[in-house]
């Protein structure tokens, strides 16, 4: 997360090239920008990953972290306070 891996950038595109693993995975974008998933198929090959892109907007860190990460009440409580958005807006 936080990396938008500007084309300039071959060095970390050869590096997410040469080190992904032999059968292709899933490779979650998070991004405010809708349709990153489409850059990096473009700057990485569409071969390599299963570039996906589920949390658009502003507010995506929080809602990834919230829907994959956060399972514990407590932890997701902790997040939605310590985030400038509503709960309601989160959780579409």
């Amino acid at each position: 997360m936080g990396y938008s891996l500007p084309e300039s950038d071959l060095a970390m595109a050869q590096f997410l090239k040469t080190c992904a693993p032999a059968k292709k995975v899933h490779f979650e974008i998070v991004n405010r920008d809708q349709d990153r998933s489409s850059h990096f198929e473009k700057t990485i090959g569409k071969d390599v990953y299963d570039f996906g892109q589920d949390q658009v907007g502003d507010d995506s860190v929080p809602r990834f972290v919230l829907k994959h990460l956060a399972h514990e009440p407590d932890d997701q409580r902790y997040i939605l306070r310590m985030t400038l958005w509503k709960k309601s807006e989160i959780n579409e």
